[in-house]
């Protein structure tokens, strides 16, 4: 089992409150992403779950028991940090062996589970090799068999991927859902990088300062964010916010008098309080498509990015700064400096009310 209960948890460093009031249940079995940036507290919630923090306040509870005053290593949790902490001098069966002899388990069960781990992750080939002989790719899977033959109930990784390049990222994502998909266990990811939560979580953890904004799958959160801030965070390019004034609500639609834009009548239901308010209109840029529509914008192309299977076209919209993203398909012909149409429909936008929490029965 691998079920993980956080009731209530706080942690202070003095007068600074790093995590605040965090409650969470994690399912036995579960691929569970904690993302935010820099700064939100997600590696502290990890290390303060692995027993590496004290909490201030609450509870940690593994398959029903409090394990607060626990050590790290009584809590049948292992730990994959960014650094790939090897021992130079030691062979990458002696590196994954290191735990097991720590733990003085005999010859027999050290060999039986260092060569099971290096079957899963594809490493017999490389059991006498050293560090220094192996990939960065290579190194991180050497961490994580560490990591496997312990055969703890959770596995926690911080940020694992981050020393790796692109292609290297994105071998170990496809490397490391594979490995869930064949141990089944409960695993709980740190990272920064929104791409990597969504390609890789069951469920995914939006946390900032310290506390969590929202919990739910990759589609929830991209089509029914809770509010603006999980909004921006997830998706890429981030999504468009267009600022203006409610004046019709209450009904099954809302129409947003909006700068810039006009006058937007979206179909979704919103409360008629919202009328007379400020409100903004979310448009993710990939909904954002070329040529005269339901909403045209006029576009002056400042910043092209041409990637191939994307163009991403980036048009300020006025002297503060304020931009509009699209995402078109394919190489577009579109250079710095041209005026051209563009636009969407209003049921692909969300309303954000003027604290940012989402209005309305988007599906």
């Amino acid at each position: 089992m691998g079920q993980l209960n956080i009731r209530n948890l706080c942690k202070r460093f003095g007068e600074a409150e790093v995590l605040r009031d965090i409650s969470l249940a994690i399912e036995n079995g579960e691929f569970v992403v904690f993302v935010g940036p820099s700064g939100c507290g997600k590696s502290t919630l990890l290390r303060s779950i692995a027993g590496l923090e004290e909490v201030t306040s609450g509870d940690i509870v593994i398959d029903g028991k409090v394990v607060n005053m626990l050590p790290p290593v009584k809590r049948g949790i292992a730990m994959v940090f960014q650094s790939y902490a090897l021992y130079p001098h030691m062979t990458v069966f002696e590196n994954i062996a290191f735990p097991l002899r720590v733990e003085g388990l005999t010859e027999s069960d050290v060999r039986t589970r260092v060569e099971a781990a290096a079957e899963v992750l594809h490493l017999k080939e490389r059991l006498q090799h050293k560090p220094g002989q192996l990939s960065g790719g290579q190194r991180q899977r050497v961490a994580i068999g560490r990591a496997i033959v312990r055969q703890p109930k959770i596995f926690l990784f911080d940020e694992p991927l981050s020393n790796l390049d692109a292609a290297l990222r994105s071998d170990m994502r496809v490397e490391l859902l594979r490995l869930h998909n064949q141990l089944g266990s409960t695993m709980i990811y740190v990272t920064h990088d929104q791409i990597e939560a969504m390609t890789m979580a069951d469920k995914i953890v939006v946390l900032n300062a310290g506390k969590i904004e929202q919990v739910g799958g990759p589609i929830e959160l991209y089509k029914r964010p809770a509010n603006r801030f999980v909004a921006e965070f997830i998706g890429s390019p981030k999504m468009n916010f267009f600022d203006g004034t409610c004046v019709d609500a209450g009904g099954a639609t809302t129409t947003v008098e909006v700068e810039l834009v006009g006058r937007v009548t979206v179909p979704q239901s919103t409360p008629a309080t919202l009328a007379g308010q400020k409100i903004s209109l979310g448009i993710r840029p990939e909904h954002i498509v070329l040529g005269a529509g339901p909403v045209t914008l006029t576009y002056k192309a400042a910043v092209v990015e041409r990637l191939g299977l994307h163009t991403i076209v980036h048009h300020y919209m006025d002297d503060n700064g304020r931009n509009a993203t699209g995402l078109f398909n394919g190489d577009v012909g579109v250079s710095v400096g041209d005026d051209f149409a563009v636009s969407f429909n209003p049921e692909d936008c969300l309303l954000f009310d003027a604290a940012g929490i989402r209005q309305g029965n988007a599906d």
